[in-house]
């Protein structure tokens, strides 16, 4: 199952020193959630403030640098969902304090970050280099503070969070946006800002394990009664991934041998949507929301045709709908974390099994619609392959389109209907006027009124000319 983040908060303290505590908002109250709070506090003097760990909470660690003039603490604190959307963080030595909270899903419950790092920076540097050896794959979390504002270049993972007091703490968080290869993961960036004092962090976000697929084993005799006392046993074993798709197995156990079979999930849907993108996008960036299908629907996809006999190929379709409790998938939120959200954007389904993915469907959203069930909001997507915008499109006949692969600067084919006055430019060119024909009513030209099929079976023009020949 895919860690996915959810959204990100950034609080600060008011812009002086005597300052002792934090309120930090932005938190998940879902119980699979994860929350993770990076905080900075910088306190006047050598007093080297300790970030108290809040009821509930984990910390992960705590770092300080500290000079002549000041003293800089980096803490981290992880805690799962059933909390307030916002915690009070205190400190001992007053100061000033910026965070970044941020929550993610699909995270391991037993050990939800099993590599991490935090420190002090070497004075005066503004290099900042952090790194996380580990053999699970999953989210980077990392970030920089220092003590009068910061601006990172070099890069390559989603900004998070940039909290700034002005002259006193500063604190930038970005993630990885997507899981990364296990091994040593390295983040570097360069900063701006005061250099005298800072600090930075990075931390792994492991993944669920599993793939998010539940088991349903039931042990039955052949007529139907439990295994107390069955001398033949038939084990049904259901497997369901986040999506709702399944897939089963019957195993016939001798008897003695009633003990159920182990097996490791064994594939995963993928349900994902570039929300950034267009249709006319080279490398579209996709976004895995399986975790979000509703589980008591199951995506719909049908392709062009049913057989290699049928006469004609239509249109694929598909829909899916999600769970929208957070308005994430409502049209016009600007706080969804996939906002703007927008018709013709790429979608795809695909199925991982056996450390392979395979493509299911491909196509582009149609509409988003809103709605709600008995419980909760509902927001359902209605996407087309690309057959149904190749229908739209009109094609150009023979002639006309070996003359305009030539790119050519003005194309006047003179097959306009009866009622012009003028010839239109059929051209790619914008902005060519039209091919107005003089005449008379000894000679006159007449459109659209030829005796002849012109090029691509259009309309022919006629013109009289003297004498009255046509």
């Amino acid at each position: 199952m895919a860690v996915a983040h959810g959204a990100s908060t950034t609080s600060q303290t008011a812009n002086n020193q005597s300052n002792t505590s934090l309120s930090v908002a932005g938190l998940s109250t879902s119980s699979s959630d994860l929350n993770v709070i990076d905080i900075q506090v910088m306190s006047a003097g050598t007093g080297n403030p300790t970030i108290a760990t809040p009821s509930g909470w984990s910390k992960l660690s705590e770092a300080i640098d500290s000079n002549s003039s000041y003293s800089a603490t980096i803490a981290t604190f992880y805690k799962f969902g059933a909390a307030a959307s916002s915690v009070t963080v205190s400190w001992t030595t007053a100061g000033q304090a910026v965070a970044v909270a941020s929550y993610y899903s699909g995270v391991d419950t037993t050990t939800p970050i099993p590599s991490y790092t935090l420190g002090a920076k070497t004075t005066t540097d503004t290099s900042y280099s952090v790194s996380v050896a580990t053999s699970l794959a999953g989210w980077i979390r990392s970030g920089f503070g220092n003590r009068s504002g910061i601006t990172f270049s070099g890069m390559a993972d989603t900004a998070r969070g940039s909290a700034t007091l002005s002259g006193a703490s500063s604190l930038a968080v970005q993630d990885s946006a997507g899981n990364v290869s296990s091994g040593t993961i390295t983040r570097t960036a360069t900063g701006s800002g005061n250099t005298s004092v800072g600090t930075w962090f990075a931390y792994l976000i492991a993944p669920s394990a599993g793939g998010g697929v539940t088991h349903t084993l039931t042990i039955k005799d052949n007529a139907g009664v439990g295994e107390s006392g069955a001398s033949t046993l038939t084990v049904v074993e259901s497997i369901n991934d986040r999506a709702g798709l399944s897939d089963s197995t019957t195993r016939v156990l001798t008897p003695g041998a009633v003990t159920p079979p182990t097996t490791d999930p064994d594939f995963t849907a993928l349900v994902e949507i570039a929300f950034g993108d267009t249709p006319r996008s080279a490398a579209p960036t996709f976004t895995d929301v399986a975790d979000y299908v509703r589980a008591a629907t199951v995506p719909s996809m049908s392709r062009g045709r049913s057989n290699e006999f049928d006469p004609q190929a239509q249109p694929g379709r598909a829909r899916v709908e999600f769970k929208n409790t957070d308005g994430r998938f409502t049209v016009g939120n600007d706080s969804s974390p996939y906002a703007p959200l927008r018709i013709r954007r790429p979608i795809r389904f695909r199925m991982a099994y056996g450390g392979n993915v395979y493509p299911l469907w491909s196509g582009f959203v149609d509409s988003w619609d809103n709605e709600r069930d008995e419980t909760t909001g509902v927001a359902s997507v209605d996407a087309s392959d690309r057959l149904a915008r190749a229908g739209t499109m009109q094609l150009k006949g023979l002639v006309a389109a070996e003359i305009l692969a030539d790119s050519p600067s003005a194309y006047f084919p003179l097959g306009d209907d009866g009622s012009s006055l003028t010839a239109g430019d059929q051209s790619t060119v914008i902005g060519n006027p039209p091919l107005r024909i003089g005449g008379d009513e000894a000679n006159d030209v007449s459109f659209g009124v030829g005796a002849t099929p012109g090029p691509d079976s259009g309309t022919v023009v006629a013109f009289t000319v003297g004498g009255g020949e046509t």
